[in-house]
């Protein structure tokens, strides 16, 4: 009988940290980055930095990337082209995550945020994010809306940034269906042990008395 009522209350437990574990918070300094500059280097791309410079006025694109991943690559060559005439708008913060664990388990947690499936055979690096806006892989054909992105994410007031808002406890109620749905589960799951104990004790009373008598 103990057995029972432990197990039952060890059930509970788990189920009052399913429904609170939901939200989990992402803290940047717990990851490998580069910047620009360290990311050319990391990817062997010759660069002159002669008019660019990092600084917290600027707004910061995002990449996850696979260090000898050729679109990679080719998005880096392509931010290095734009850096005389758009660098004054953008800091560079790149995650590598073919070689980082850490970093790849990062970059799940952020695309299934945005809506992105980071098991399915076609997700892939170069995963760029520009405010709200997100690059799923790089061609040339991204080019001039990479560019526009850009300006307009640097002008607007209110700058739209992916580690601000997956940090927000608000925007996990997205899942509250989903944590209600299981929540209804796990509700019945325990009132269903609950009720069995209650039988069972009533079933063990019931024959003392009678053993008894």
């Amino acid at each position: 009988m103990k057995k029972i009522i432990y197990l039952t209350i060890a059930i509970f437990c788990s189920f009052c940290f399913l429904t609170n574990s939901q939200a989990t918070s992402i803290d940047k300094s717990n990851y490998n980055s580069l910047n620009l500059e360290e990311t050319l280097a990391d990817e062997q791309i010759e660069a002159s930095f002669s008019n660019y410079e990092e600084s917290k006025d600027k707004i910061t694109i995002y990449m996850f990337r696979g260090k000898g991943c050729d679109f990679c690559r080719a998005f880096l060559n392509y931010l290095n082209s734009i850096t005389n005439d758009y660098g004054k708008y953008f800091n560079l913060e790149s995650y590598e995550v073919w070689n980082d664990k850490n970093n790849s388990n990062m970059l799940n947690t952020i695309a299934e945020f945005l809506g992105y499936n980071p098991y399915s055979s076609n997700f892939g690096v170069p995963f760029i994010i520009i405010g709200n806006k997100v690059f799923p892989g790089y061609n040339e054909s991204f080019d001039e809306e990479i560019k526009k992105t850009i300006v307009n994410l640097y002008n607007s007031k209110e700058k739209y940034d992916i580690f601000v808002e997956v940090n927000k406890e608000t925007k996990y109620e997205k899942n509250s269906d989903l944590s209600g749905y299981n929540g209804l589960i796990w509700n019945f799951i325990f009132t269903g042990l609950s009720t069995i104990i209650i039988i069972i004790s009533i079933n063990i009373k019931f024959n003392k008395l009678t053993e008894k008598h």
